[in-house]
């Protein structure tokens, strides 16, 4: 009961530092338009019942990872597979991931192509990215 109380409390912080960050819709943004006026773009690729995924949020509402965001203009994009998306499935397939969380980058250092990030996301890995 216990561990439930602090993964609910986890979450819910995690979740309200995140909102501080100012995301855009995966199905609304041009990613390809974005890289060639060579704009550093991450991707999220997530899901309400993804524990996983919410888990993860801790990372994302870091100070220092939103600090890096802000400072590089990072354009952020949420693909939300909460309601299926079949445009999102196809992503998931073409990098050749079981499903959620994924979390893609396109920056400078990765020449501004699709470089997949691990689903068990670190600090360390968005920053040696971006």
């Amino acid at each position: 009961m216990l561990k439930t109380i602090i993964l609910l409390t986890t979450m819910l912080l995690a979740s309200s530092c995140a909102e501080k960050l100012q995301w855009q819709d995966y199905n609304a943004t041009n990613i390809e338009q974005l890289t060639s006026e060579e704009k550093t773009v991450f991707v999220q690729y997530t899901a309400d019942w993804c524990v996983t995924c919410i888990a993860q949020e801790e990372i994302l509402s870091s100070q220092e990872i939103i600090t890096l965001f802000e400072d590089n203009n990072v354009v952020l994009i949420r693909a939300d597979w909460t309601e299926y998306s079949s445009k999102i499935e196809e992503d998931i397939k073409l990098h050749v991931q079981p499903g959620v969380p994924m979390y893609i980058i396109y920056s400078e250092k990765t020449g501004f192509k699709a470089k997949m990030l691990p689903e068990l996301i670190t600090e360390k890995s968005i920053i040696d990215n971006i």
